[in-house]
């Protein structure tokens, strides 16, 4: 379950009725799931490997961090965020930038998660 402490009252009447059970209060975490990280690696970049003959994944993700996380106007290039600092929605739309691109620029199709779990591609 997951709260947000807005009236702090409220959170210490809230939590005064759980006091049978041990919980854990975790910091709310903003930036890319492990989940994400893990497609973006091991299938997006795998199957660009697979289908490209070259191994190097490190190659790929500094490839596309170059073509979509840096801002090229004027002479300085200015980097604008690490995979690892993307939020949850900036990190799909990044993948979905490089699955748009492999698929219209290489002809290589990633499939999104739902189709891979849909398939039984796991």
């Amino acid at each position: 379950m997951l709260w947000s402490v807005v009236n702090e009252s409220k959170f210490r009447q809230d939590i005064g009725m759980l006091k049978d059970w041990e919980y854990e209060i975790v910091p709310f975490k903003t930036t890319r799931s492990n989940l994400q990280n893990r497609y973006l690696w091991w299938w997006v970049y795998g199957t660009i490997c697979k289908e490209s003959w070259d191994p190097d994944k490190d190659y790929f993700h500094f490839f596309f961090g170059s073509k979509y996380l840096y801002d090229y106007r004027g002479k300085k290039h200015k980097h604008i965020k690490s995979t690892t600092k993307l939020n949850t929605q900036e990190f799909s739309e990044y993948v979905e930038k490089i699955r748009h691109f492999m698929f219209h620029q290489m002809n290589i199709y990633i499939p999104t998660p739902e189709e891979r779990k849909r398939e039984n591609w796991l």
